[in-house]
């Protein structure tokens, strides 16, 4: 069983239905697998060769569609790394070829290809391999995950495991996928939105993939009729800021939200303008989608409800402070594993955060929870950790960041949740004069590394609350400041 060949005999049911949308093309499922055959012949041309590592940075997935179908073709480990390879370069990846497909971004010298609009002029002339008998070939996908020192972790998955959470990832749509057109607002690259994409076109329907785009995605929905979503919570917010939201959400049935638990002000403000039915999806790259609830205005929400175990091949267990395992207890630091016939996902290389990963064959996402039935609630977490739709960073690694920048000043960073329920950060410092709108944007410069992260307020105190051992008194500095009422 391989990507391409499940692929392909979807496509040779359905040739000249519209697979792909994007802002600026349509693709039938006859033409990605034309843009397939054409990467091969271009990319062997460059030296490109089967079982090799690639890279691809790219954030269309007019080329990550194809490009994953060609890596199941050859048997490439192939690596996603989003727009840049800097997450790459940082994390120390060895890879034998980088692709690329945004002008102005460069690679190493002699591994890097850089594909061109020129090379899909005769697309569609050449004879395609019979892709649908083909058996496999060892291919291997790996997507970034956040790493809470800041550095992005690749998590490793054969195409067997990737394949299993593309047939799991809508599981809890009892109509299933067939007939939809879905859209995922997080870019090509990741994932998340790979395995949403290949769900939605294994099942013979359209994917919709927007990437500048996305930001302003509320007219593309109406525009392209997209009735099933996966947004995370930024993109709820950003939706919820526009007027005229309401206009464009009326033919969604149903959303998916994931990237961190959403909070229940944000969940109905959305209600009120969209009638889809709504679930609150807990996962992450390393192990896919774990816990899901159904969420309703209508139904009172229990404190820190997580979701109900969605999915068959997905089993919990709880574990120690020191990740011993606590075998039946119904309490600790949460971990899940896959009982699939597949290999366990892993990291591409050793990662640095404590508390989390993979451990005893499961997957510690760094979460403490309680289990009543296949019920999940959420405690607390292992580490302080600043959850930015999914991306968990952790405070420690954020604060050495920003004392580099601020040389002198004594600084704290903190979680500051906003009246929407989405975390961000506040930076609490003490120094001899206020820091000004300048120093602002350098505190925003220099926490770039951590996506997504946006800097709420700078706070500055006279001294800060200590503990008996003389440490900083976090959670009494946390009510000084007001930043407690969550």
């Amino acid at each position: 069983m391989s990507l391409v060949a499940e692929f392909a005999r979807v496509a040779a049911r359905l040739p000249q239905k519209i697979a792909l949308i994007t802002a600026t093309s349509q693709l039938t499922f006859a033409d990605i697998l034309a843009m397939v055959t054409v990467l091969d012949d271009r990319l062997t041309a460059e030296g490109v060769c089967p079982g090799q590592t690639v890279a691809v940075a790219s954030p269309r997935a007019e080329f990550t569609i194809p490009l994953a179908l060609l890596a199941s073709y050859r048997g490439w480990t192939v690596v996603f790394s989003g727009q840049s390879p800097q997450p790459l370069i940082e994390a120390g990846l060895a890879f034998d070829w980088l692709i690329l497909t945004e002008p102005g971004v460069q690679g190493p010298t002699g591994r890097t290809v850089t594909i061109q609009p020129g090379w899909f002029q005769t697309l569609g002339v050449a004879a395609l391999p019979d892709f649908a008998a083909h058996q496999g070939a060892g291919a291997q996908f790996a997507f970034a995950s956040s790493g809470t020192t800041g550095t992005a972790k690749f998590a490793l998955s054969t195409e067997a495991n990737r394949l299993e959470a593309m047939s799991d990832n809508w599981l809890f749509i009892a109509e299933g996928l067939s007939g939809r057109r879905g859209l995922s607002s997080l870019a090509a690259g990741t994932g998340w939105a790979f395995t949403t994409n290949f769900a939605f076109l294994l099942a013979g329907s359209s994917v919709v993939s927007l990437g500048a785009e996305s930001s302003q995605l509320l007219p593309y929905l109406d525009l392209y009729h997209v009735d099933t979503l996966a947004l995370t919570p930024v993109m709820v917010s950003r939706m919820l800021a526009n007027p005229d939201a309401a206009q464009f959400l009326g033919g969604v049935r149903d959303i998916r939200f994931g990237g961190s638990l959403v909070s229940e002000t944000l969940l109905r403000d959305f209600a009120r303008i969209c009638p889809a039915r709504f679930y609150l999806c807990y996962g992450a790259a390393e192990i896919g989608t774990c816990l899901v609830e159904r969420w309703s205005p209508d139904t009172a929400r229990a404190e820190g409800y997580v979701g109900r175990l969605s999915n068959p091949r997905i089993e919990a267990a709880f574990f120690d402070d020191a990740l011993n395992p606590l075998p039946g207890a119904s309490e600790g630091i949460v971990g899940f594993r896959s009982l699939g016939a597949t290999e366990t996902r892993r990291y591409l290389t050793d990662p640095q955060d404590a508390k989390t990963g993979f451990h005893h064959g499961y997957f510690i996402p760094g979460d403490i929870m309680r289990r009543e039935g296949d019920d999940f609630f959420l405690i607390g977490r292992t580490k302080n950790i600043l959850n930015i739709s999914g991306n968990k960073f952790s405070l420690e690694m954020i604060g050495e960041v920003l004392s580099r920048a601020f040389p002198g000043v004594d600084l704290v960073p903190l979680i500051d949740t906003g009246k929407d329920g989405l975390e961000r950060l506040a930076i609490a410092y003490r120094a001899s004069h206020a820091l000004s709108a300048a120093d602002g944007q350098r505190a925003l410069d220099a926490t770039r590394r951590f996506p997504a992260l946006q800097v709420s307020r700078m706070l500055r105190v006279d001294a800060f609350p200590l503990t008996q051992t003389a440490k900083i008194d976090v959670q009494a500095l946390r009510r000084q400041l007001g930043l407690d009422r969550t």
